[in-house]
């Protein structure tokens, strides 16, 4: 330990900020990194210094509520790809509008779940977003284990039901799916958009990208979201439109070999690293970096 931090969690992060500006490498520094540590937050150099505070402080104080619209986010907990997830400006943006994020990073389904559970603890989120590696039917978060727990998918229903997750949302609040191909086939067909719209009813708007792609514009008006939009176009499921119904809401999800990842449309040094090949043969144990 050093400082109160471990040397391992130093050593494979610090490289990481050389794309900070102006950081002051100092015990404040060190303070907030330790932060970060202990909130289980292992990728702190996805955002900008000041972003990084906010997020502490409000995992610290989340117990209190002060009257801000609540944006619960949820990263993925494993970017074997490197820098997928970096793409962070909209997080100043929300800030901007008057919320209050509440940032957490999760490996499993179930981390995923609970990370949202705690967020909302005392006030219901009117903003979720969701990010991962995805396809149209999962949404990899990627950390320690091996097969389903490692994926939101069609056949996790019952874990979300039974979890009481769906009453953590307000009435007209929304989703935001950061995750490629999420809502690929759009109402044709069942993708994880359809499927979050059956588990959260109450949702007025789910937006999610139709193809590989990364999120690239939040518009608001106040600090209401009027549109988000993804490289590749955006598939926007509304709260008056019928829920497309699947028979995998009471289904055993298939194993997560069969789940493959098609490269993001950019940048070209992220796509030249995806292939084809099953997503499960390239996690392996838990790599942070």
């Amino acid at each position: 330990m050093q400082n109160g931090i471990s040397v391992d969690y130093i050593s494979e992060r610090l490289h990481h900020f050389s794309h900070w500006e102006e950081v002051d490498f100092n015990a404040s520094f060190l303070s907030l990194i330790r932060r970060c540590e202990r909130l289980d937050i292992d990728y702190p150099f996805r955002f900008d210094p000041k972003v990084l505070e906010e997020i502490d402080l409000n995992r610290e104080t989340s117990t209190r509520n002060d009257g801000r619209p609540l944006a619960v986010i949820v990263y993925p907990k494993l970017d074997r790809f490197g820098g997928t997830f970096e793409h962070t400006d909209y997080f100043d943006i929300l800030i901007q509008n008057g919320y209050k994020i509440m940032y957490y990073e999760a490996g499993t389904d179930k981390e995923m779940v609970k990370s949202i559970l705690e967020a909302t603890e005392n006030k219901s989120a009117k903003l979720l977003f969701l990010g991962g590696h995805g396809t149209r039917t999962a949404v990899c978060f990627g950390g320690s284990g091996k097969g389903k727990e490692l994926y939101l998918d069609l056949g996790d229903a019952k874990l979300l039901k039974e979890s009481g997750i769906a009453k953590r949302l307000e009435k007209n609040s929304q989703i935001i799916l950061e995750s490629c191909s999420t809502g690929a086939g759009k109402d044709k067909t069942d993708n994880i958009a359809n499927f979050l719209h059956r588990i959260f009813p109450q949702v007025k708007t789910i937006w999610a990208p139709v193809k590989p792609g990364f999120l690239r514009k939040l518009i608001f008006k106040g600090n209401e979201l009027i549109e988000a939009k993804h490289d590749g176009g955006t598939y926007r499921v509304f709260l008056s439109k019928p829920i497309l119904r699947s028979p995998r809401d009471t289904q055993v999800a298939p194993a997560a070999a069969s789940v493959t990842l098609p490269a993001p449309a950019e940048p070209a040094s992220l796509a030249n690293l995806l292939t084809q090949q099953p997503l499960v043969d390239r996690l392996g144990s838990r790599s942070v970096l």
